[in-house]
């Protein structure tokens, strides 16, 4: 998984799709050229259209299907570039030809040393630079911010409790703040440019 930042610029954008792939734990980058090597499909997740957008103009020979929210609009659009637009329900199978389906799927729990995500930066300054987390480094994270809330603001973290989610999930204090969020089981309200509406 590699999340972007909405302020992240569109050249930025390309140098993420263009190294994005899947990593096993400890793998180095490989060269430019086994990167970009024919055959390869990558899958980017878009979560608007502006971004669908920018996907569609940076990198219309590299991607070759993109998942989106089922709007016509965005079929559209991706249709006139050759790029195959999927449901999330179609992707993870539970959806064919317009009928859903139950399916089982086995559980394969990921170890400490798993990388659980490739964190960038925006490339507002520069390429961006992405780090590869393990599932030890965000639990030692989360583990240590747990401490240091239960220890020195004990108030909110309980059922009752509440944030206001200001930065993008793409950002690691943001993730950690969701996780602390949903193991004490109090509520996330996601700031949208009217304060008003969070509260």
């Amino acid at each position: 998984m590699a999340p972007q930042p909405r302020t992240m610029a569109p050249t930025a954008e390309r140098e993420v799709w263009t190294k994005s792939q899947p990593i096993r734990s400890g793998e180095q980058w490989r060269s430019k050229e086994k990167r970009s090597a024919k055959g390869r499909q990558r899958v980017v997740v878009v979560d608007d259209l502006t971004k669908l957008g920018n996907v569609l103009k940076e990198c219309p020979t590299t991607l070759k299907h993109v998942n989106e929210k089922e709007v016509e609009e965005a079929r559209t659009k991706a249709k006139s570039v050759g790029v195959q637009l999927h449901s999330f329900d179609q992707l993870v199978g539970t959806e064919k030809d317009g009928e859903k389906t139950a399916q089982e799927t086995e559980d394969h729990p990921p170890k400490p040393n798993d990388t659980y995500i490739v964190c960038y930066t925006n490339g507002t300054t520069g390429t961006p630079k992405g780090v590869l987390l393990s599932h030890t480094n965000v639990l030692s994270n989360f583990a240590a911010l747990s401490l240091l809330l239960e220890r020195f603001m004990p108030e909110p973290m309980d059922s009752h409790g509440s944030i206001i989610s200001y930065l993008p999930l793409s950002h690691m204090f943001e993730q950690c703040a969701h996780w602390i969020a949903l193991s004490f089981g109090f509520r996330i309200g996601y700031f949208s440019g009217d304060i008003a509406q969070s509260l």
